[in-house]
């Protein structure tokens, strides 16, 4: 592993991170499952709404098109960067989402009632399922090493944000 996987893994993150950061703001109401139930639970849960997925979707698109404007500059200091655009932002976004909902559906499975913890899967979801959609698009080619520095720190990232969103009654739980 070297310097430029951690980089690179920092720089792609961005829309991922801020796709499953801000998909809570959005205090949706209207869930993704519409209700509907697979056995004895829900598909997905109150937890998971149009309104969430949708105001991730617009975060992951802005942060790509941020990404975007300071590229060139960028790559002045850290030539090996890859090109990130908002169509890149909003897969990644698209990705990361998907991996969220496909958790809670084995956590509704499992019984597992919302906002419950279940160590590292809440972590790496959203990390594995926007890293799948984004290779499986062909728009962006993230090496192993810098996926598994992604798998590393973002547990660590993540309980960090999700604690101080807890402290501003963002999220109902500190995990």
């Amino acid at each position: 592993m070297q310097a430029s996987d951690v980089i690179v893994a920092l720089w792609v993150v961005w829309p991922m991170y801020f796709a499953n950061g801000f998909a809570p703001l959005a205090r949706g109401r209207r869930s993704l499952d519409f209700g509907k139930y697979l056995g004895s639970s829900r598909v997905f849960g109150d937890g998971k709404t149009f309104e969430g997925f949708g105001f991730a979707l617009i975060a992951g698109l802005a942060v790509g098109g941020f990404q975007e404007t300071i590229y060139a500059k960028m790559l002045h200091t850290f030539p090996y960067l890859p090109s990130m655009t908002p169509l890149i932002g909003i897969t990644l976004a698209f990705g990361a989402m998907a991996g969220d909902l496909v958790a809670a559906f084995f956590k509704r499975r499992l019984n597992m009632q919302r906002g419950e913890s279940f160590p590292l899967v809440d972590q790496l979801d959203f990390i594995i399922g926007g890293v799948s959609f984004i290779t499986a698009s062909g728009l962006l080619k993230i090496n192993w090493s810098s996926f598994f520095v992604l798998l590393i720190i973002t547990p660590f990232v993540h309980l960090s944000s999700s604690w101080v969103g807890y402290k501003l009654g963002i999220k109902r739980e500190p995990w």
